[in-house]
């Protein structure tokens, strides 16, 4: 007799897990309304009624990846800063350093972000990136100390930058469209 293969039970924290990874991916190509539940489930290893009974609503599931976008951002922070004993200058460094390593390593990630703004007719989503606007914009506040005009900076150039990688221009030869990145002073370009 030919023993079946099988797979070691998840716990139901392992599977929310499952879910959001897929849930981000399938979110970050195709937004909220083009999203599909049943491809995110397929993409999980479980049913579509198991992730609607995880997560309720094809909204709740698309706020958790809006949560999850933004703590990623956070904890990325957090442990660029834990690296970095130094004056303002330093932490700012090591803050813009992580965060092009992070929009130009993991496209899903950056995707997801930008399709977390797209989404803000919604005012549950709206709010939920409020939430985690605040919370990353305190944090670097906070560790930085910087005036509002070197908050200012900071900002503008992580939402350049986030566009600019994907839209990819440091491969599209475009000149003024490199000039853009390359001025995001002190951001540097991946």
């Amino acid at each position: 007799m030919r023993r079946i293969a099988t797979q070691p039970r998840q716990t139901a924290a392992e599977r929310r897990e499952a879910i959001l990874e897929s849930a981000i991916t399938e979110f970050a190509i195709r937004g909220l309304h083009g999203a599909s539940t049943e491809e995110i489930a397929r993409r999980a290893g479980i049913s579509q009624p198991y992730l609607f009974r995880l997560y309720g609503t094809k909204m709740d599931l698309f706020l958790a990846v809006v949560e999850r976008v933004f703590r990623r951002t956070l904890e990325l922070f957090q442990l660029a800063t834990g690296r970095t004993a130094a004056g303002e200058a330093e932490i700012f460094s090591a803050l813009e350093s992580a965060y092009v390593d992070l929009v130009s390593s993991d496209r899903r990630l950056l995707l997801a972000t930008l399709q977390s703004f797209a989404a803000c007719e919604h005012s549950e989503v709206r709010d939920a990136v409020w939430r985690g606007c605040d919370e990353v914009y305190g944090y670097v506040q906070a560790v930085t100390r910087a005036r509002p005009e070197e908050m200012h900076r900071f900002v503008a150039n992580g939402l350049l930058l986030l566009v600019g990688v994907a839209i990819d221009i440091p491969a599209n030869g475009r000149p003024w469209a490199k000039g853009l990145l390359e001025t995001c002073d002190p951001v540097r370009t991946p």
